[in-house]
């Protein structure tokens, strides 16, 4: 961030990335939705752990308010309003929106979510105090780092005091290192393979890190001029994380991290196979999720 301006990088094609070509995609998996068979599509289980097992359980009021960040298609706006509360979808894609109000429409939950168009890292979308949940599924990763930052911000201020965000982002930083395919992964999984057996988790993190930094990105440079993070800079996953760094630009917003747990929701053959070097280990997981509160302001006086 410089002098106050968000810094997005150059070039950057919002409009090529989130068509509505993608609309369509995620419109086939909304509609498979209810399907349990997890190689139809994921959002079945998705929606039963983030509502059913999340935000279900949190402590809110009855009329509540809810926000769907990055909402693409609706999909949670949707699913909300189906079970009869009243929520908010927002996102940058106009495509995406006409999708959204489109499957409203056709659905008729029982209380029929509204959708924003419009820029999440701008404070000013919505006034202070107007959710008491916000959802952030899948949307973490698509934000430039000062974005993200900002995007976090804006939701403690959105936040009513009480209010939760809950939040899933995937694939996690080392994602490219632990679940890639091809010879060269495998390689280099090697020395991590030992080190992992050797080493416990706060020690094998140390490896990872450095093995990113000192081998993986010099690699990188070598054969594409640019580190892993310069790599992705462009791409739909731009902005891959840890939890340490979530949990961070959390407490920068003043917020508190209840609980914050990394995961993996996509158990293939490949990942099972790898599971025997890697264990539980949480630069391993895939998916990295968790709920913060905005305390009261008698909490903080």
């Amino acid at each position: 961030m410089m002098d106050g301006q968000l810094v997005k990088p150059e070039n950057y094609n919002f409009d090529a990335l989130y068509s509505a070509d993608l609309a369509q995609v995620q419109m086939s998996k909304f509609l498979l939705r209810r399907i349990r068979v997890g190689d139809l599509c994921h959002w079945h289980d998705r929606i039963q752990f983030f509502l059913d097992e999340l935000v279900e359980r949190l402590d809110r009021p009855k009329n509540a308010e809810y926000l769907d960040l990055g909402c693409q298609i609706g999909t949670f706006a949707i699913e909300l309003g189906s079970r009869g509360y009243s929520a908010t979808g927002v996102d940058l894609s106009q495509d995406a929106l006409k999708v959204a109000q489109l499957l409203a429409d056709k659905q008729q939950p029982v209380v029929p979510p509204k959708f924003v168009h419009g820029d999440i890292s701008v404070q000013g979308l919505f006034p202070p105090e107007s959710f008491d949940v916000i959802m952030a599924e899948d949307i973490f990763e698509h934000l430039h780092q000062d974005v993200l930052a900002q995007t976090i911000q804006n939701c403690a201020v959105w936040l009513r005091p009480g209010g939760f965000l809950v939040y899933h982002t995937h694939p996690t930083k080392y994602d490219y290192l632990f679940h890639s395919r091809g010879w060269k992964t495998v390689l280099s999984l090697i020395p991590l393979a030992v080190l992992s057996l050797i080493h416990g988790e706060r020690k094998f993190k140390w490896w990872v890190e450095w093995y990113h930094k000192y081998v993986m990105n010099p690699c990188s440079r070598l054969k594409t001029g640019k580190t892993h993070e310069e790599r992705i800079l462009h791409q739909p996953h731009c902005n891959l994380l840890t939890l340490d760094a979530v949990e961070k630009m959390l407490r920068q917003a003043s917020l508190i991290a209840l609980v914050g747990k990394t995961d993996n929701f996509y158990k293939n053959a490949l990942s099972r196979k790898r599971r025997l070097f890697f264990g539980d280990r949480e630069y391993y997981h895939r998916n990295l999720y968790g709920i913060a509160w905005k305390p009261y302001r008698e909490l903080l006086t």
